[in-house]
């Protein structure tokens, strides 16, 4: 809020923030005594946000309606689809004739978890990070998405009189390589002379060296002219790294951080009495 000789200049907190939330879930489950048990569900969203009122208060914005309003920050609906299912597989009690077979072949148990998510949007503005007016970007990004697939592996057997199982975790069973960038841990964050801190500074350089399909709108000639060999059109996607096909990429400073959650194995067993 400003005084009419902008002498008093302080911020308001107000509850003027809504979020418009639609879509779809579908849910699938069997549940029974048979060989195979589970549920899949998935689930369409489409969320929209934005602000509402004033974004400056000031004595030529009261005077004016359409002055210092929340223009151009609303965010658009955007898929936010998901998909879970938990699968269990278990073996027959009387697959063969020997009794010790059936011992040996009856109680298992293995359930797979799977999952994958779309990736989040998020809002990358080269121009107001350039000081060029007159362009609204936003969400116009997104993250890659995330798979990941949990497998259990259980066989439940008598033990001197107690319930025994034996059980074998395995986490991200296939190992793959789940991306972080969107945790932001893999660029690093430069300070500036007043020791704050420029968030922007490496994420700007990994956007802008992509080879992005938005960039071939005439509206990025500009930028391309100043800053030579960024923002140049192609088929990347956000997530790409710098490889020998694409070695423009300019990585995260902080590489190490850029994937997560490898394989994990665990096993062990529990004994109920």
């Amino acid at each position: 809020m400003f005084g009419s000789d902008v002498s008093i200049d302080y911020d308001l907190w107000f509850n003027n923030n809504y979020e418009d939330i639609e879509g779809l879930e579908i849910n699938i489950r069997k549940n029974d005594n048979s060989w195979i048990n589970g549920w899949i569900n998935f689930n369409y969203l489409l969320k929209k946000s934005g602000l509402t009122g004033r974004a400056t208060i000031s004595n030529s914005t009261l005077n004016e309606e359409q002055l210092g309003l929340y223009e151009g920050e609303e965010d658009r609906f955007l898929p936010q689809p998901s998909l879970n299912a938990n699968i269990t597989f278990k073996s027959p009690d009387d697959l063969f004739s020997q009794s010790w077979l059936n011992y040996l072949s009856s109680g298992w148990r293995m359930t797979i978890f799977a999952e994958w998510k779309a990736g989040r949007y998020f809002s990358f503005n080269p121009f107001e990070l350039n000081q060029i007016s007159g362009y609204n970007l936003s969400n116009n990004m997104q993250w890659p998405d995330y798979y990941m697939i949990d497998l259990r592996l259980s066989k439940s057997f008598d033990l001197f009189g107690f319930y025994t199982t034996f059980f074998l975790d395995i986490s991200n069973v296939f190992n793959f390589k789940v991306n972080l960038l969107s945790e932001g841990y893999a660029f690093r964050r430069d300070s500036n002379d007043e020791g704050n801190f420029k968030e922007w500074t490496d994420t700007y350089n990994y956007l802008a060296s992509l080879h992005l399909p938005e960039y071939a709108s005439s509206e990025y000639d500009a930028l391309r002219d100043d800053a030579n060999g960024l923002f140049v059109p192609g088929n990347d996607k956000v997530g790409d790294l710098k490889s020998s096909g694409k070695p423009y990429i300019n990585d995260p400073d902080y590489s190490y951080f850029i994937h997560g959650q490898p394989r994990d194995i665990w096993f062990g067993i529990k004994v109920d009495f």
